[in-house]
């Protein structure tokens, strides 16, 4: 017995739509069982050919673990060969994707060559030996090199890019054996349509769109590149790889950058150099890897040389995306917001230098590629939305807070850092995605509103992923294992940390003001809830109003003291809309039913009976409008200083 539900989609903004990537897979329900024993297995048979795939799995597991050194060459070559990436670091593979080199660590092209194509290449002298005839060579060694190409796609587990190679791989044999040529790009076409005949969600992968665009710019960009070389500089081999490795490297990152800008907002240009060391490292691995695999049980010594040489190159290969995502990182380009203007200008620009030799088409596309870019640059202008804006948004972490400002001068500011679970923090998929979409690398400022667990349990992550300028408190001290954490890691990251009071005011940006409305000064509270920093930020004609998670008795001081001072035209709803909270008065003070929205922050499904609906009917009585991270997930509110609206991210 389970409980069965539709699985999350999109819920922040730069984060992972698990829904989109499940109906991709013809999956469209999950089922959570929360007991094992609860799980009856009805049968485990397998075919002979699933066998044999289980246990040449197992084999090279064993063969790679027993004669490999290094723990992360191991789990590199897990990768390499089976597909196998759950043993490599969210840090490896955060500096493989920030260099440019993420292809490496995926089974593509690259190694489908290196186990087919050198087969084929080397069954053909071996055959010719055993005296057969040359249509009868050609037959056995085309047979027995798709075979094996079709076994390994299935070892692998037959990842688009794979498929996609095996397809061309078997086209080409094919084209050698009817001796038939064909274009290259025809032939991609034709893998691509037995690909989406099989499946035709996968159009809307992103691993079927960079694999079939990395090969595209590959085919039609690099011959251009290569033309474009003087012959002067083509005079020995050795030069001559080099060259063609690079070119190779910039057509395919050229062909995927439209891809990439879409879909992640970033394009590394780092890979251009690091590939040139990179592809040769991981070349050579692969080959020492399969030789260790292949002599693994006849010969050890043997084994462990191959296996050794395997390692040294996956070293070279470690060392390449550590020193280059430690020098390299800047090298990118980055697009936060996907604008289809300018990526149809960037596609047709590729299309006009794919299109160099032939004058007419190539100035036709490089004129419609001027016209999209014009667009793009004028489009703004004439919709009015060039006025600097104050953003604000409000994630969905679950039961807990965390709000982003972004100033009109590209200032950042945190409003709490969400929960903290045995897991792990919910900043790390639902805040730190964004950062990095937006290539946000530094906080300006930090608030916690108090030390409770859903306010503060992000911080030590924050304090480990980006740069923290300085963080605000409530000067509270409490004694939990999060607190004394996070206190030893502003110590050691040097951290200047500010205890805020009423009358207070955070410089934040020169267009905005931040007035700190509470806790009263040298006042004892009795919950630490009470003790949350209240915080109104003006901006223009705009009030932003964050009271954490204050009840009752901080409300009323504050209805008191401020009056309708309190207005906002953006408020949070306080204490996620727990019943202890938003008295009647607090409401009617803090909002306007002409210009108020109301933002709750709150799980989806929410265990402490948040939030009270009487509470949200008090909010929407007052209010314009009521908004819950419940909902729809994040909450992104944007003003000129004069208006408010929700920014429809999704």
């Amino acid at each position: 017995m389970g409980r069965c539900g539709v699985p999350p989609g999109l819920r922040n903004p730069g984060g992972f739509d698990y829904a989109a990537y499940l109906s991709r897979r013809g999956i469209c329900c999950t089922l959570y069982v929360d007991a094992p024993d609860r799980v009856a297995v009805l049968g485990n048979r397998r075919g002979r050919v699933q066998n044999a795939l289980v246990s040449l799995r197992a084999h090279v597991r064993r063969q790679v673990d027993r004669y490999v050194p290094s723990t992360g060459g191991r789990a590199v070559l897990r990768a390499l060969l089976l597909g196998d990436r759950s043993r490599i670091t969210d840090a490896q593979r955060a500096r493989f994707a920030k260099t440019g080199l993420m292809h490496l660590l995926a089974v593509s092209g690259l190694h489908v060559f290196l186990v087919g194509m050198v087969l084929y290449a080397l069954l053909r002298p071996f055959l010719l030996r055993l005296r057969l005839r040359w249509r009868t060579a050609e037959v056995v060694r085309a047979a027995l090199t798709i075979t094996v190409l079709v076994f390994y796609m299935l070892l692998t587990g037959g990842r688009p890019s794979v498929v996609r190679a095996v397809i061309m791989a078997t086209l080409f044999i094919g084209g050698i054996f009817f001796q038939r040529s064909a274009h290259s790009l025809n032939t991609l076409g034709v893998a691509a349509l037995v690909l989406l005949a099989v499946r035709p969600p996968m159009l809307f992968d992103v691993g079927f769109q960079l694999s079939m665009a990395a090969v595209s710019g590959i085919v039609t960009l690099n011959p251009r590149f290569l033309e474009m070389l003087p012959d002067r500089y083509r005079t020995s081999e050795a030069l001559d790889w080099v060259l063609s490795t690079g070119t190779t490297s910039a057509a395919a990152i050229l062909g995927t950058a439209p891809v990439l800008l879409y879909h992640f907002g970033w394009v590394s240009v780092a890979g251009l150099l690091l590939n040139m060391v990179g592809i040769p490292c991981t070349g050579l691995a692969l080959t020492s890897a399969i030789a260790t695999v292949a002599v693994g049980g006849l010969w050890p010594t043997g084994a462990a040389s191959f296996g050794s040489a395997a390692d040294v190159f996956l070293q070279g290969l470690l060392a390449t995306s550590r020193y280059g995502a430690a020098w390299f990182s800047w090298a990118g380009i980055r697009m936060a917001t996907p604008d289809l203007w300018e990526l149809t200008a960037l596609g047709a620009g590729l299309i006009a230098v794919a299109q160099w030799p032939r004058p007419r088409l190539r100035w036709r596309w490089i004129v419609i590629g001027g016209l999209f870019m014009t667009a793009s640059v004028w489009g703004p202008v004439v919709g009015g939305g060039t006025a600097p804006t104050l953003d604000i948004v409000f994630f969905d972490v679950g039961q807990g807070d965390a709000a982003l400002l972004k100033t009109p001068s590209d200032h950042h500011v945190l409003i709490d850092t969400g929960p903290r679970s045995p897991s792990g923090a919910t900043a790390e998929f639902a805040v730190l995605p964004f950062l990095r979409r937006w290539g946000i690398r530094r906080l300006d400022l930090v608030v916690v509103s108090h030390s409770d667990a859903d306010h503060l349990g992000g911080l030590p992550t924050f304090l480990q992923a980006v740069r923290v300028d300085r963080v605000v408190h409530n000067g509270r001290s409490v004694d939990t294992d999060l607190y004394s954490q996070t206190r030893r890691l502003l110590r050691r990251n040097g951290v200047p940390r500010q205890a805020a009071h009423r009358g207070d005011t955070l410089q934040m940006d020169s267009s905005i003001r931040t007035e700190v409305l509470s806790p009263p000064g040298r006042s004892t509270l009795a919950t630490e809830n009470n003790a949350s920093v209240v915080l109104r930020v003006e901006y223009g004609d705009v009030n932003i109003l964050l009271p954490g998670d204050i009840e009752k008795a901080i409300e009323q001081n504050l209805v008191r003291t401020y009056g309708e001072k309190l207005l906002g035209h953006v408020v949070k709803v306080p204490h996620h809309g727990l019943e202890t909270s938003s008295r009647p008065s607090f409401v009617r003070s803090a909002s306007d039913s002409t210009q108020t929205h109301a933002v709750v922050s709150v799980g989806h499904s929410s265990r402490y009976g948040m939030p009270d609906a009487r509470v949200i009917r008090r909010w929407r009585r007052e209010a314009r409008q009521v908004h819950s991270t419940a909902d729809r997930g994040a909450v992104w509110m944007r003003t000129d200083g004069k208006e408010v609206w929700r920014l429809q991210w999704q």
